[in-house]
C-alpha cells in the first residue's frame, strides 16, 4: 500500500517539490502501474480542493548528471524516480496530445495539468506547480 500527500500551497518548482518530498522521507510520485496513475487521476478529478491548482509536480524526469535545460528535444527518454522509464505505450491514455514534446527544449519534467483533465505533459523544471508524495504504508 501506498499513502499519498497532495500539496497544493506553496506552488513551487519541481527541484524544490523533490525536496520537500525527501525532506519528509517520501518521494515525488511514480504514476506507474497504470492502476495507480487510474487511482490518482480519479482522486485529483473528483475533489474540489484540487480544482485551484493548474498542475501537480509528478515523480518522473529526463536523466542527466547535472540540471541542464538545453537538452534536444530528441533528448532521453523520462525515467521515473524508482530508476524505472515510463512506459509510453502503457501511459498512452494519460498524456496530452503531442506531449512529451519538449518544447524549446526546456521540458525536462512531469506535471498534471488542471485544465486538461489532470493529464501528464512534459514542463520546465521553473514552473511553479503543486506536488504529490508518495510513501509506502508499509516497508
Amino acid at each position: 500500500m501506498t499513502c499519498y500527500l497532495l500539496v497544493t500551497s506553496p506552488t513551487m518548482s519541481w527541484l524544490s517539490a523533490h525536496d520537500a518530498c525527501a525532506s519528509r522521507g517520501d518521494m515525488l510520485t511514480v504514476l506507474e502501474p497504470v492502476e495507480k496513475a487510474k487511482f490518482i487521476s480519479e482522486h485529483v478529478k473528483t475533489n474540489d480542493v484540487y480544482q485551484q491548482t493548474l498542475y501537480f509536480s509528478i515523480g518522473a524526469r529526463r536523466p542527466q548528471n547535472a540540471w541542464n535545460t538545453t537538452l534536444p528535444s530528441t533528448g532521453p527518454d523520462y525515467i521515473w524516480l524508482d530508476g524505472q522509464p515510463v512506459n509510453y505505450t502503457a501511459t498512452a491514455p494519460f498524456w496530452i496530445a503531442g506531449k512529451p514534446n519538449n518544447y524549446g527544449a526546456t521540458e525536462n519534467v512531469m506535471a498534471l495539468r488542471r485544465d486538461e483533465s489532470f493529464l501528464w505533459e512534459d514542463g520546465s523544471e521553473n514552473m511553479l506547480c503543486g506536488y504529490i508524495c508518495e510513501r509506502p504504508l508499509f516497508d
